[in-house]
């Protein structure tokens, strides 16, 4: 894709999926808890950034520090990130994937089933003027 003068390119992880809610023990693989999920990608992986769906909505998930994550909701929610007809595109922040987990934890309490997927986005830009090509999390 283009956009002002750069090409974009995608470069995507394997997806990891699994319960929300449920602890995964190996006779369940290829599926993994919400928490492994989470570590793989962005600790394991080394991904900065990735798409994450729970249920039907998908977020991007972006790790700025050690310490801080910001979810981007474009669908309608309210300040705390719960769906809301009359809200807004929100963006989140979490200081660390433990407090992630909670927050998807009470968003969706006691479900029995809560499928999630979760895949790491690397972004590249070519520079076309420069012929350069970089890879890139741009400020958030």
């Amino acid at each position: 894709m283009s956009l002002f003068n750069f090409n974009l390119s995608l470069h995507y992880s394997e997806s990891l999926a699994g319960n929300v809610n449920a602890q995964v023990d190996d006779s369940l693989h290829p599926y993994v808890s919400f928490m492994e999920g989470l570590e793989s990608i962005v600790s394991c992986m080394n991904y900065e950034s990735c798409f994450l769906t729970v249920k039907f909505n998908t977020v991007a998930l972006f790790k700025k520090s050690n310490n801080l994550f910001k979810f981007f909701y474009s669908h309608s929610r309210n300040v705390q990130g719960q769906f809301d007809t009359s809200g807004t595109t929100v963006l989140l922040e979490f200081t660390s994937i433990e407090s992630i987990v909670g927050y998807a934890e009470a968003v969706y309490p006691n479900k029995s089933v809560v499928p999630f997927k979760i895949r790491g986005v690397r972004v590249f830009t070519m520079d076309l003027k420069a012929g350069t090509m970089q890879n890139n999390l741009h400020s958030i």
